[in-house]
């Protein structure tokens, strides 16, 4: 057995460490990873000190670039970019009109042409001065849509251009135009035409980031990035609606930072005390904001002029920075070799808060051991914009064309920003490893191949295709859907899946591929990308709006289409519809299991005495006509109960109609009525037992029954009906009507 026990040591010590996945150190503080482009605190203005950035905003004037409708001076802009660039920087463009400080940057050609209207504002109440057009104005419009497509034009594919803001309307392009709405509400831009604008920005821009303000004035929320100005001051609220995480919600948008970067700025009365201590002791939760709402960039004015270097505020606000955005980690890689050639695989994982927004391209690289000699692999694509934060495996290879010479190599890479074609100072980006910078600087150190005979252990086989059943299906709003992925060919050494849906909002899909609908509906299309190789199959999946599951609670707010009601806060939590005037109605979409009686609780208040409310079918058959009662204030909820009604089984809509209205309705309940037999002696209920009642439950009836006896607490079964006249109780506490 010696010669065998030698021949397996002789076997590991040549391959072995070739074939084996070779684990990484993980260092989160690795020296410079604050500076990570893309990501972290930024400023509008000149910075003061040397806090690490990567990201600059700025403001532009439209009447800085646009001279006429096809007339459009690009230098301003560009000379920015060249500044920013040099310095190693991203820059976030915002184009505006209203500087919401009284004057105007409408381009000169249009100043003759539209109507404007001056508020003065109210500095006593922080309420600015303005000076707003009539937004609708034709020749505006047309203004807009022309520099919009020519500013796509212009610097979609720029390197230099990492984010745009969809701006131009409002005060401070943030899309309302405060007060003046109120003098003037013709004014404020109509949801045809903000249609308008928002389409033009996403076409103009297929390949940027872009960041709007509201979600609501998007024509498809889910579509888009999102800016707050108010951050870590009204980012979260578990009751005020208009707090930032709350407007995201609202339309479906709070898992938009899966593909679409959210940013904004710190709120400005907080900027000077936040960072005196961590966790921070004013504002809201710092980590529970960034873990919440995802930013990937913040603005900040104090942090770059007010913050001396390597205090305690510095040091936490660095800490912040490097919380925010994309955190990668290579903790595995395997270096094989086939025909001199290497293959270098590795696992890569996100431990930030976002994705990087951007598919850089990675480079790879060899050091030979004999001679410190760098060897350049080759570069590629590894589509690391897809490695999600809760997606702790994500596969990548490289198959280098270049061949090595037998010996030992250290296997280097290295992920370039294309800043560093416009700076030669630009931080080098830097992954979340110990052997990071550890051979040479800026590349992370993935392991030692030795080479003999052309070979190093056993290359994988490459993934050649890929295919998602069903490729398309029809569910409801909280309904599930697996999709099962097919990669061939058989023997690939990876088949794992990357799982992402262009609207999480309406879809959300689970790195199993397991898809869960809502609360948005409509159609939305899930990609599967295989890890290796980057192929992608689809599956298209269309959300129907919800369906109430009955027996159960459906909340008032979940309608599906609706005449006459709003929204609003509820004294009991949640939200509830009110402002219901005569003839009012809701509709709601069910799905009944089983045909049968249903006693329908409603949760009403009124201060009318003059309610009525109705449920008809889809045929307009009222089904039942219950009495508001006056309970004593529109958030003064009482219970009322209607003694029931049949529903048959199958999936249809009921409408709820006011017809007498002034009341508001929280929740509507439908349940299975209870039948309660009353006995005497504790052994006429006892298990075996037989009795004959008088009025048994109905064939049909699946719902409760409850025994009572002057002996006994009331008990609940389970109830099946096979023949009307006889109950019994077997040993498993059913009841079965015989």
């Amino acid at each position: 057995m010696k010669p065998l026990s030698i021949l397996i040591f002789v076997f590991y010590s040549l391959f072995g460490s070739a074939q084996a996945w070779n684990p990484l150190s993980y260092n989160p503080n690795v020296v410079g990873i604050e500076a990570n482009p893309m990501k972290g605190f930024s400023d509008l203005y000149v910075p003061s000190n040397n806090f690490p950035t990567s990201i600059k905003g700025v403001f532009f004037g439209l009447d800085d670039v646009m001279l006429g409708i096809d007339n459009f001076n690009w230098t301003p802009i560009d000379n920015y970019l060249n500044q920013q660039a040099a310095l190693g920087n991203h820059t976030v463009l915002h184009v505006n009109i209203d500087p919401a400080n009284g004057t105007t940057d409408m381009p000169n050609y249009l100043n003759g042409l539209v109507p404007f209207v001056y508020y003065a504002g109210d500095p006593s109440m922080g309420i600015v001065p303005d000076s707003c057009p009539d937004w609708n104005d034709g020749d505006l419009m047309a203004a807009m849509l022309n520099f919009i497509a020519a500013y796509g034009a212009k610097y979609n594919n720029n390197d230099r251009v990492g984010m745009v803001y969809i701006g131009l309307y409002g005060m401070w392009g943030e899309w309302h135009i405060g007060e003046i709405e109120n003098i003037m509400p013709s004014f404020a831009l109509t949801p045809s035409n903000k249609i308008l604008i928002a389409n033009a920005f996403d076409a103009a821009f297929p390949d940027k980031p872009l960041l709007a303000r509201y979600p609501e004035n998007m024509v498809e929320p889910q579509d888009f990035g999102y800016s707050d100005g108010l951050f870590f001051g009204q980012s979260l609220s578990t009751t005020n609606q208009y707090y930032f995480y709350n407007i995201l919600k609202k339309d479906h948008a709070q898992h938009n930072w899966r593909l679409h970067p959210i940013g904004g700025e710190i709120d400005p009365a907080l900027q000077p005390t936040i960072w005196q201590n961590w966790p921070n002791t004013v504002g809201q939760d710092v980590q529970a904001c960034l873990d919440s709402i995802h930013p990937s960039f913040l603005y900040s004015h104090h942090i770059f002029t007010n913050l001396p270097p390597n205090t305690t505020e510095w040091n936490n606000a660095i800490l912040a920075q490097k919380k925010m955005g994309y955190t990668l980690h290579v903790d595995q890689s395997r270096l094989t070799a086939q025909g001199g050639k290497p293959v270098i695989e590795f696992n890569i994982k996100n431990t930030g808060i976002a994705p990087l927004y951007a598919n850089w391209d990675v480079k790879f690289g060899a050091i030979n051991n004999a001679n410190g000699q760098f060897i350049d692999l080759g570069i590629k694509k590894c589509n690391l914009n897809l490695v999600q934060p809760d997606n702790p495996n994500n596969y990548r290879s490289f198959f280098s064309t270049i061949s090595l010479a037998d010996g030992g190599y250290t296997c280097v890479m290295r992920v370039v920003n294309p800043i560093e074609s416009y700076s030669t100072t630009v931080e080098p980006f830097k992954f979340a490893n110990a052997s990071q910078d550890a051979n040479m600087a800026g590349w992370l150190t993935l392991g030692n191949i030795t080479i003999s005979g052309g070979v190093a252990g056993t290359i994988p086989v490459k993934v050649a295709s890929v295919s998602v059943s069903p490729s398309s299906a029809t569910i409801s709003v909280g309904d599930s859907i697996l999709l099962t992925s097919i990669v061939l060919p058989i023997n690939a050494t990876n088949k794992n899946i990357t799982w992402l849906s262009d609207k999480p909002g309406t879809a959300y899909v689970k790195q199993n591929g397991m898809v869960i609908a809502g609360p948005g509906f409509g159609i939305d299309t899930i990609r599967a990308y295989t890890q290796d190789g980057h192929l992608l199959a689809k599956s298209v999946i269309n959300v129907e709006k919800y369906r109430h599951l009955l027996p159960g609670q459906v909340e008032s707010e979940l309608f599906d289409v609706m005449s006459g009601i709003q929204t609003e806060n509820c004294a009991e939590g949640g939200l509830n519809v009110g402002f219901i005037d005569d003839g009012d109605w809701l509709d709601y979409r069910v799905k009944v299991e089983k045909t049968g009686n249903f006693i329908v609780d409603f949760r009403i208040a009124s201060q009318s005495d003059h309610g009525d409310i109705q449920i008809l079918n889809a045929a307009g058959i009222v089904l039942l006509e219950l009495p508001v009662p006056n309970t004593g204030g529109w958030q003064n909820f009482q219970t009322i109960t209607h003694s029931g009604i049949t529903l048959p089984v199958g999936n249809y809509s009921l409408r709820f109609k006011a017809l007498h209205g002034a009341f508001n309705i929280n929740w509507m309940k439908f349940s299975r009525p209870t039948y309660i037999f009353t006995g005497t002696t504790d052994n006429q209920w006892s298990v075996g037992s037989n009795w004959n009642i008088g009025s048994p439950p109905p064939q049909d009836f699946d719902g409760t029954i409850m025994i009572t006896s002057n002996c006994v607490t009331p008990i609940g079964f389970n109830v099946r009906v096979s023949r009307p006249g006889k109950v019994f109780i077997d040993p498993s506490k059913t009841l079965t009507v015989r």
